[in-house]
C-alpha cells in the first residue's frame, strides 16, 4: 500500500480508493497540472515481468488515445522503478452496482427514465470504442460511474485486454482473467456472453451482450442470469434464456425487442452495432420525456389555468404603472485597444456580462483582451500571445484560443495559460461541451476531431466524404444536449458545401441548409448564419434537428469572410448577446511619393496579396471564391479596371510573384497531393493546367509560399512553414533550371520570410524576428553577411529597380523609404516615412501595397470603411418579434 503523501513521479497520493486482484487504486495530486486524478497501481505480476509489461504498455497508450466524454480518460501510465500506475481521470460519484443496492443492500429497480438515460451514455461510450476497434470485455455495474451531474463514465475500458495472468476472484463481482490465448476466459460471469464463456474469440458483439445483461438490471433490478457460484452463472449463460416476466408492466415494446437483440446467443443474430441501441433509445427516451409531460400537463390544466386567471389580473394592474420595453435592440460599437487591430468579433461569455477578442499591436502581434459587457475598460490576459479564434467554457470559467500551432485554455481572472492540443494554421474553430469535451478543426483542410479540455491525443469525428468532394470541416458549434454539433462543409461541388449536423456518438451527418459561415445555435430555438453578407436567423429545434420556417434578415452587410478561418459573429450561449463583425469593401489606388492619391482603379470585398506586374500595368491579386470560399489569383489591368481569372482549382491558389518580364506567375498551391509551388502563363493561356515547380514535403512543412523571381530569371525564394506552425521555418533559394533543390538561406531558429530580390542579384531583402520583433534586413547572397535596415520594425520590402532606394512597411502602416548603395558592400541611409498607406495595417504575410520600377507612385489595396471595430447587440432578439 502507498501511503498518503508518497510520490510516483509528479503526482502525490491523497488517499486509498480501492484494491483487488487488477491493483490498488489511489486518489493523487497532478503537482504538474494541478488536478486530482486516480492512480492504479500495476499488480507485481505484470511489474516483475518484462513481456507482459511491454505488452500492457502498448495496449495502454492505444486506449489513451480513446477520447469520449461517456468513458474515463486514461491519461498514460507513470513509469516509476518498481512501481509501474496507469493514469487515469478521476470520477466523482458513485457506481452503478452502488445504486443498484439500497440502503440495506438489497436489490433496487431504476425508474424507466433513469435506466433509459444511463443506458443511453453507456452505448454511446461502446460505440465510440467500437469506432476505434476496441472491445471492453468486463461491462458491468461496477465498471460504470455515475457523476453527480448525471454523467455516466464507462471504466476500465479495455484494460483487461493488457493483462495476462491468472486473478483471483474479487468477492461479489470476480473477474476471470485467465490469459489471453485461445480458450482463455476473461470477464465476469453474470455479464459474459455464451461465446466468452466458452473461452472463444470475442467482438464487439460480446460488450453488446454485457450492455443487454446491464439494461435488463437496471430495469428489474435483478441479474439476467443469477447464481450463486461463477459455474452456475456460466451454465445458466450458455444454457439458459433471462426471465422477462421480471420486468416492469410498464416496460416499453422497444425495451424489450432491443433486450432480446442483445441476448441472442448466437452472436451472427444478435445486434451489430450498439450504435443501433443508441438509436433506439434516444426515440425511446425522448417518448418517454413527452408521456411523462403530457401527464404534468393533464393534472395541471386546471390549477394552471386558475392561476393564470389571478396573474394575468395581477399582471393588468401592474402593466398600467409601467413602460413598455424597447422594440428595438441595444447596440454599441467595441474598439480595440489604441494603435490596435481587432482580429475577429468579440466573443460573449455563455451570460453574456463578458466580452472576450482578439487584437493586434502595431508590431503585428495578437493577444485575448477581456473586457465586462457593460464597461470600456478592456484588460489583456496574460500568456496569451499569438491568440485567435477564442471561445468559452460552458461555464464562463475559461476561454480557449489557438496560438501559435496549439489550442490552449486560460482562466482570465487566475490564469495560468494551460496547452490542450497541437493544431495547425490555419485554425478553424473549436466549441467546448459541459461533459469537458473540446471539438475542433485542426486545420482548415481536415475533419473534426474531439479530445479532452484538459489535454490528450485528439480522434477524429468526423470523415472528410472524398464522393462529395468535401475537402473541409470547420466551425464546430456544440448543440445544447452536448452531444450534436453544427459544423461548416466546405467542397469543391458548390452544392455540397453548407452547413450540417454532426454527432459525437456516431460519423453520421446530416445536411441542414447551404451557407459558407460558421453555424451557431441560440435559445429559445434559432440557427443563426451569414449568406450573402447578411446574419440571418432561421427557426431549428435542438431536439429533432430540424428547420422551420424561412430565414430572416437580422443585420446587414456582415464579413463574412468565406476565404478565411475566422468567424464574422458569435453569440452567447443564454442567446442574449449577439457580436459581429462588417464587412469592408476594397479597392485599388494610386498613390504618388507624397501620398495623394491618383485614382481608384476598380473596387472589390476581397482583394489580398497585391503585387504588381514588372511593367506597372497590370496587378495579380488573390480574391477568395464566393462559391467554395478558396482563394483564387487574379490579373487586373490598372488602366481598364478589366479582371481575368487565371485559377480556378477548388484548392487554395495564392501568394502569387511576376517573372522579371512579366509573362509568368510563380504562385503556392494546396492541390492535394500534389501541395507546392507553381507557375502559369500570366495571360490565363494555361490556367487549368500550370507546371509544377517544386512538390510540399508535407511531413516536415505545412506548405511553402514564393516571396520573389530574380531579375535574371534563373531563381526563386520561397518560405517554408514547419507543420503546426505559423510562425517559424525558413527561406529557400530555388534554382528554377536544372535539379531544383532548395538552398537554405535562413541560419538560425528565427523566422525570416517575405525575402526579395536585389535588381542585381547579389542581395535579398527580408524579414527577420532575430532582434525579437519583425524588422528589416539585407544579407548577401554570396556570403553570411547582414545589415539591419529598419528601426522600430517592418515588412514587406521592395527594392526601385535601379537598386537604389528601398523600401517596407512600418508597423503603424507607413511606407517607409531607405537610401542604399550596392557598389561594392552595402550601405544605406537611416529610413525615412514617405505617408501613412490607406486601409489597415498590413498581416505579416498580406501585402498591401506594392511599387512601380521608378519608385514614383505605389498601387495601395485600400479599404473603403473601418473595419477595425466590431458590433455588439443586447437582448438583439426583440427585433425577431
Amino acid at each position: 500500500m502507498l501511503a498518503p503523501g508518497s510520490r510516483l513521479g509528479h503526482y502525490e497520493v491523497v488517499g486509498a480508493l480501492g484494491a483487488g486482484g487488477m491493483g490498488e487504486v489511489y486518489r493523487a495530486r497532478d503537482s504538474r497540472l494541478g488536478r486530482d486524478v486516480a492512480l492504479k497501481v500495476l499488480p507485481a505480476h505484470v511489474a516483475a515481468n518484462p513481456q507482459r509489461l511491454a505488452r500492457f504498455d502498448r495496449e495502454a497508450r492505444m486506449l489513451a488515445s480513446l477520447s469520449h466524454p461517456n468513458i474515463a480518460t486514461l491519461y498514460g501510465i507513470e513509469e516509476s522503478p518498481g512501481t509501474p500506475a496507469l493514469v487515469i481521470e478521476l470520477v466523482e460519484g458513485q457506481t452503478l452496482a452502488e445504486k443498484l443496492r439500497g440502503d440495506d443492500g438489497r436489490p433496487v429497480r431504476m425508474p424507466l427514465a433513469e435506466a433509459l438515460a444511463i443506458a443511453r451514455q453507456i452505448a454511446a461510450a461502446l460505440d465510440a470504442a467500437h469506432e476505434r476497434g476496441i472491445v471492453h470485455r468486463d461491462l458491468k455495474p461496477a465498471n460504470i460511474a455515475l457523476r453527480p451531474d448525471g454523467a455516466v463514465k464507462v471504466l476500465d475500458f479495455g484494460l483487461a485486454k493488457a493483462f495476462e495472468f491468472r486473478q483471483s476472484a474479487e468477492g461479489y463481482d470476480p473477474t476471470i482473467t485467465a490469459g489471453l490465448q485461445p480458450g482463455a476466459v476473461l470477464g465476469t460471469p453474470a455479464y459474459m456472453s455464451p461465446e466468452q464463456a466458452r473461452g472463444q474469440p470475442v467482438d464487439k458483439r460480446t460488450d453488446i451482450w454485457a450492455f443487454g445483461c446491464v439494461l435488463y438490471e437496471m430495469l428489474s433490478g435483478q441479474r439476467a442470469f443469477p447464481g450463486e457460484h461463477g459455474s452456475e452463472v456460466v451454465a445458466r449463460v450458455i444454457e439458459r434464456e433471462p426471465d422477462f416476466a421480471v420486468l416492469p408492466d410498464g416496460t416499453p415494446a422497444s425495451v424489450r425487442r432491443l433486450l432480446c437483440k442483445c441476448f441472442e446467443k448466437d452472436p451472427r443474430r444478435r445486434l451489430r452495432d450498439i450504435g443501433d441501441a443508441g438509436f433506439d433509445l434516444d426515440e425511446q427516451v425522448d417518448e418517454t420525456a413527452r408521456a411523462a409531460q403530457a401527464t404534468r400537463r393533464a393534472w395541471m390544466t386546471p390549477a394552471l389555468a386558475l392561476a393564470g386567471v389571478l396573474l394575468l389580473a395581477i399582471a393588468g394592474v401592474m402593466w398600467l404603472g409601467r413602460e413598455k420595453p424597447p422594440a428595438a435592440p441595444v447596440q454599441f460599437t467595441i474598439a480595440p485597444p489604441p494603435q490596435h487591430i481587432l482580429v475577429g468579433p468579440p466573443v460573449p461569455s455563455p451570460r453574456g456580462e463578458r466580452l472576450a477578442f482578439v487584437a493586434m499591436s502595431p508590431a503585428g502581434e495578437s493577444a485575448l483582451w477581456l473586457r465586462p459587457r457593460d464597461t470600456t475598460e478592456a484588460r489583456r490576459i496574460a500568456g496569451t500571445e499569438g491568440a485567435l479564434r477564442p471561445f468559452w467554457s460552458p461555464d464562463g470559467r475559461f476561454v480557449g484560443f489557438h496560438s501559435n500551432g496549439i489550442v490552449k485554455r486560460v482562466d482570465p481572472d487566475r490564469g495560468p495559460v494551460q496547452s490542450v492540443v497541437r493544431a495547425a494554421m490555419p485554425f478553424a474553430g473549436a466549441s467546448w461541451n459541459a461533459d469537458g469535451v473540446l471539438l475542433f478543426a485542426p486545420t482548415n483542410r481536415a475533419p473534426l476531431h474531439r479530445v479532452a479540455a484538459a489535454g490528450g491525443e485528439p480522434v477524429p469525428v468526423t470523415t472528410l466524404d472524398a464522393e462529395r468532394g468535401e475537402n473541409s470541416h470547420r466551425f464546430p458549434h456544440f448543440l445544447p444536449d452536448g452531444r450534436h454539433f453544427l459544423f461548416t462543409a466546405r467542397a469543391a461541388r458548390r452544392e455540397n458545401t453548407g452547413i450540417y449536423v454532426g454527432s459525437l456518438d456516431s460519423g453520421r451527418v446530416k445536411w441542414l441548409l447551404p451557407a459558407l459561415s460558421p453555424a451557431v445555435y441560440v435559445p429559445p430555438g434559432y440557427v443563426l448564419f451569414v449568406r450573402d453578407g447578411a446574419l440571418l436567423a432561421q427557426r431549428f429545434d435542438a431536439r429533432t434537428l430540424a428547420l422551420s420556417g424561412d430565414a430572416r434578415a437580422i443585420y446587414s452587410g456582415i464579413d463574412h469572410q468565406p476565404h478565411g478561418a475566422e468567424a464574422a459573429f458569435a453569440a452567447s450561449a443564454d442567446g442574449t448577446v449577439l457580436a459581429w463583425t462588417r464587412e469592408v469593401a476594397r479597392e485599388l489606388q494610386w498613390y504618388d511619393r507624397d501620398g495623394a492619391p491618383l485614382g481608384v482603379i476598380a473596387a472589390n470585398a476581397g482583394y489580398e496579396q497585391l503585387r504588381l506586374s514588372p511593367d506597372g500595368k497590370r496587378a495579380a491579386v488573390v480574391m477568395p471564391d464566393g462559391d467554395t470560399g478558396n482563394r483564387d489569383i487574379w490579373v487586373v489591368e490598372l488602366e481598364s479596371g478589366a479582371l481575368t481569372r487565371l485559377t480556378s482549382h477548388p484548392a487554395n491558389d495564392w501568394f502569387p510573384v511576376w517573372s522579371p518580364d512579366g509573362s509568368e506567375l510563380l504562385f503556392a498551391s494546396e492541390r492535394d497531393e500534389r501541395t507546392g509551388l507553381y507557375r502559369t502563363p500570366s495571360s490565363g493561356a494555361a490556367s487549368d493546367d500550370p507546371q509544377l515547380v517544386l512538390a510540399a514535403d508535407r511531413t516536415t512543412w505545412r506548405e511553402h509560399f514564393p516571396t520573389d523571381w530574380s531579375a535574371d530569371g534563373q531563381y526563386a525564394v520561397f518560405h517554408a512553414f514547419p507543420q503546426g506552425r505559423n510562425r517559424g521555418g525558413g527561406m529557400y533559394l530555388l534554382p528554377l533550371h536544372g535539379a531544383r533543390t532548395p538552398r537554405r538561406l535562413t541560419e538560425g531558429s528565427f523566422t525570416e520570410w517575405i525575402g526579395s530580390f536585389s535588381p542585381d542579384g547579389k542581395w535579398l531583402a527580408f524579414v527577420s524576428d532575430e532582434s525579437g520583433a519583425d524588422e528589416i534586413y539585407v544579407r548577401s547572397l554570396a556570403s553570411s553577411k547582414r545589415y539591419r535596415v529598419s528601426v522600430g520594425g517592418g515588412g514587406h520590402p521592395r527594392w526601385r529597380r535601379d537598386g537604389r532606394e528601398l523600401f517596407f512597411i512600418s508597423p503603424d502602416n507607413r511606407l517607409m523609404s531607405s537610401t542604399v548603395d550596392l557598389a561594392g558592400d552595402f550601405t544605406h541611409l537611416p529610413p525615412r516615412p514617405l505617408f501613412t498607406g490607406c486601409g489597415s495595417r498590413p498581416l505579416a504575410w498580406d501585402s498591401n501595397y506594392d511599387i512601380t520600377a521608378d519608385g514614383s507612385r505605389s498601387l495601395w489595396r485600400c479599404n473603403s470603411g473601418s473595419a477595425d471595430t466590431g458590433t455588439v447587440a443586447v437582448d438583439w432578439q426583440s427585433a425577431l418579434r
